[in-house]
């Protein structure tokens, strides 16, 4: 008898326990639920493509490029982080290459994703874009023996270095025709012909500009003018999967701005305070435009966050 009481008594208390877990398990579930940014829908879509396959630049910085280990780095790859963590998935990184390799993967399926592109009407037949996350202006960089104030009106017929498949390549053929467009890999490539004299000027990034000459120390090339071109770059993704942009768009809109801030910091601002080269006093008045684009840039992206 004594027996049969403490077996019920035991029962009792694992079945308790069970309905405590189980209950326990359901408020988790339930809080998750209510904390998903996405809708049911586009969960269960994201659920049904488990493998989106990312493409990322190879020399590409600030913003994506592979460090020595390979790993892919950069602003873009921290936000692409932050877009798996407020998803709760992990992308597929398809191996670094060069631009001009990347647009063609994604216009025939062979990828899903880029990370960091500015939208154009022609890239924008074939890829969905989301809200910009930041904003960096191009700029003309020459040699320090070069005439003190070139202008792109200035470089009638002469070679002007830009980076193959860059946004910018376009602007420049439509409002400088009388240029000689060179293309080469990446805006690293355009500053190494700039120095051998190959090319007279390269159009890059201000970013990636001043990235590169700190990094190899060129105190040979000058930053000058800007060419009236901005980048607003943005997460790109195939046309024909129009609920990942959504999806996308939506973790981007997510994004606490104290955490947009950190980045911006980690990647801008803690480049405009590293020891540099004496570089002619033309090369700030660009970096505080980009400073101030990439801040103004944030504070679009968070004004424009949808309502809960």
């Amino acid at each position: 008898m004594h027996h049969a009481l403490l077996l019920d008594r035991w029962s009792a208390r694992l079945a308790l326990g069970i309905f405590s877990a189980a209950a326990l398990a359901l408020v988790f579930t339930l809080s998750a639920q209510a904390m998903d940014i996405l809708s049911p829908a586009e969960r269960a879509w994201l659920t049904a493509h488990p493998q989106i396959r990312l493409a990322p630049e190879k020399n590409y910085p600030p913003f994506v490029f592979t460090d020595a280990l390979g790993t892919a780095q950069g602003l873009s790859i921290d936000y692409i982080r932050k877009v798996e963590n407020q998803l709760g998935i992990r992308f597929q990184f398809l191996p670094a290459a060069p631009l001009s390799h990347i647009l063609p993967a994604l216009q025939h399926g062979a990828a899903d994703l880029h990370p960091a592109l500015r939208e154009t009407p022609e890239r924008a037949a074939y890829l969905n874009f989301t809200r910009p996350y930041a904003r960096i202006h191009t700029v003309l960089v020459t040699r320090i023996a070069a005439t003190p104030e070139a202008q792109l009106a200035n470089l009638h017929g002469q070679k002007v270095a830009v980076g193959d498949g860059y946004a910018v390549q376009p602007y420049l053929a439509e409002h400088f025709p009388e240029l000689v467009l060179t293309p080469f890999a990446d805006d690293e490539r355009c500053l190494e012909k700039v120095r051998t004299g190959e090319v007279a000027a390269a159009v890059v990034d201000i970013a990636s500009a001043l990235w590169f000459i700190r990094q190899h120390q060129w105190s040979d090339l000058r930053i000058g003018a800007d060419v009236g071109f901005t980048y607003d770059l943005r997460l790109a993704s195939r046309r024909d999967l129009p609920e990942l942009n959504v999806i996308l768009d939506k973790a981007l809109a997510s994004i606490p701005a104290e955490e947009h801030e950190a980045l911006l910091n980690r990647w801008v601002k803690a480049t405009e305070s590293t020891s540099v080269p004496d570089f002619p006093w033309t090369w700030a008045i660009p970096l505080a435009l980009t400073i101030a684009l990439l801040m103004g840039a944030g504070l679009l992206f968070h004004r424009r966050r949808p309502s809960p």
